[in-house]
Parts: C-alpha cells; structure tokens; sequence
C-alpha cells in the first residue's frame, strides 16, 4: 500500500501530549498502525507518555532533537537524534522528542498497537483464542488442563 502523504490533512496538535508549542502531522490508520509525517518547530516537543500496549517507530528525515526515553524500571536514557537516525519506543516504556534547535524536525512515526479492544482484530490466533475462552464460560470442565490465558494462546498456534 502506497502512502502518500501530500494527499492528507496536517493536523495542528498544540501541547501534543503535554509538550511545548505544537506538532504537525499527516496521520493514517492502517490494521493496527498509526502512521504519521511530523514536524516539530523550534522549540516544540512531543510531551513525555508511556507506551502501554504500543511501540513507536521514529525516523528522523531533517533536523536534530533530544530523545529520552525511559524503560519500565525508570532508567532514563538521554540521546540525540540528527536525520538519518531511527529510534524504537518499545511497549512499556516512556518517551519525549524536543526540538531544542533553531532548525525543524522532520520525522516520519509508526505506532503499532497490540491487543486494543477496540481496534480490529486480525491475528487469527487470537481470533482462536477469544473463541476458544467464550466457549470456556460454557463449558469450563472441558479447560480444567490451563492454568492461564497464555498457555491456552500457545497451545492454539501450534
């Protein structure tokens, strides 16, 4: 699937996540993605928040800015980030972008969710396995054998 995203809106998030001045981005969703173009003005930043239950994908096209991240121990991490670079937020833990340059950062973001209800469900093991646990308030004999969720979901992808 080709994006293109001269085609999309730009989007004014002004205290995006609780940052300084504002983000701009093209934003698409697709399956259980969100995929942005954005651009941080100097001075601007993307506030400090926590990936429960997503990942995020950076990848610096222009422009230098200050990453920090911190993991699900509360280990912070400072780096710099100039174009070319690319960076992962990985489920649980914690991150800000700032642009404390004279120049705009320009960066393209994907952010993958993982089991969010109410996104679209296209794994079929896990199609399986909401099955397989509806069927177990019926018949809850016929799964004595499990003693959790997850040695149910890996018994079903075999």
């Amino acid at each position: 699937m080709k994006i293109e995203f001269e085609k999309e809106e730009t989007k004014i998030l002004p205290n995006f996540k609780g940052g300084e001045k504002e983000y701009r981005a093209k934003m698409i969703d697709v399956d259980q993605q969100k995929i942005m173009k954005g651009l941080l003005i100097p001075g601007a930043s993307i506030g400090f928040h926590k990936h429960d239950g997503s990942s995020e994908v950076m990848f610096i096209t222009k422009g230098c800015a200050k990453y920090i991240t911190e993991d699900e121990n509360g280990n912070r991490n400072v780096e710099i980030l100039k174009a070319g670079d690319c960076h992962i937020c990985k489920c649980g833990h914690s991150h800000t972008l700032i642009n404390d340059t004279k120049e705009d950062l320009e960066f393209y973001a994907v952010v993958s969710n993982f089991l969010v209800p109410e996104k679209k469900i296209s794994n079929e093991t896990t199609k399986k396995a909401i099955a397989e646990l509806d069927d177990m308030k019926k018949n809850s004999d016929k799964y004595k054998s499990y003693n959790n969720a997850d040695e149910l979901v890996k018994d079903l992808s075999k």
